[in-house]
């Protein structure tokens, strides 16, 4: 199923490296996927959550938009990553227009006027899931250029069902259900398990040590490793 979907985003990215106080973090997805065994999932569907969870919760991180929001998206608009918009273009939300020039040109149902109707538009094209979920996650984070706070209230937002209702009231898309489909969708899956997004540091211990960074690399130094909560960048270089 795709989405009409409204887009103007500026696309950023770094590359972290830990530095400084050593802690010993246990891995939240790993855990999550090893306790799971109560939902029934097709292997399809195992291997989509795979492959989508541990960049969806970086994003997370990085960004304040809840990793089970960004799943459900990606379910209903890329139907578990089987449309022929993903499968052609890596586009899970149906993001229109062109990713560093690229983009592919397929119908798509809109709803207007009470019914739905199929039109050619062109979609982003992107190397891998990684950029569609990084360029939806700025969306939400920039919002489109003629409403820069459209989803501010979104930003930050911990509870999965106001912020479903939050990207239906922006309109994200022409569904008039979509926050009910993605609720829906992210209880049967039980995705919210995945909004615990913070590693759980279980020992510390300070050290004195170099860290060496590849030349034309970005490079961060952090106070605790940077998928534990509250952790502080005190540096940064795109220069090394």
């Amino acid at each position: 199923m795709k989405k009409s979907l409204k887009r103007s985003v500026a696309i950023l990215g770094t590359v972290g490296m830990i530095m400084g106080t050593i802690g010993l973090p246990v891995s939240t997805y790993a855990a999550e996927r090893e306790n799971n065994s109560q939902i029934s999932y097709t292997n399809s569907q195992e291997k989509f959550l795979d492959k989508i969870v541990p960049d969806a919760q970086k994003l997370q991180r990085e960004h304040g938009i809840l990793t089970s929001v960004t799943i459900a998206q990606a379910i209903l608009e890329s139907g578990w990553g089987n449309s022929g918009l993903t499968k052609q273009a890596n586009n899970l939300f149906g993001i229109k227009g062109s990713y560093e020039g690229q983009s592919i040109t397929m119908n798509t149902k809109e709803f207007f006027n009470n019914s739905w109707t199929t039109v050619d538009a062109p979609f982003r094209a992107y190397p891998s899931y990684y950029e569609s979920l990084e360029d939806h996650a700025l969306l939400f984070v920039n919002g489109p250029s003629w409403s820069p706070n459209k989803y501010a209230s979104l930003v930050g937002e911990e509870d999965y069902s106001k912020a479903a209702n939050i990207i239906e009231a922006g309109g994200y898309a022409t569904d008039p259900n979509y926050a009910e489909q993605l609720i829906e969708t992210v209880e049967t899956y039980n995705l919210a398990k995945y909004d615990q997004v913070y590693d759980t540091i279980t020992a510390k211990t300070s050290i004195y040590a170099y860290g060496q960074v590849k030349s034309n690399q970005n490079a961060a130094i952090w106070s605790t490793p940077d998928t534990v909560k509250g952790a502080i960048k005190k540096s940064f270089s795109n220069k090394l």
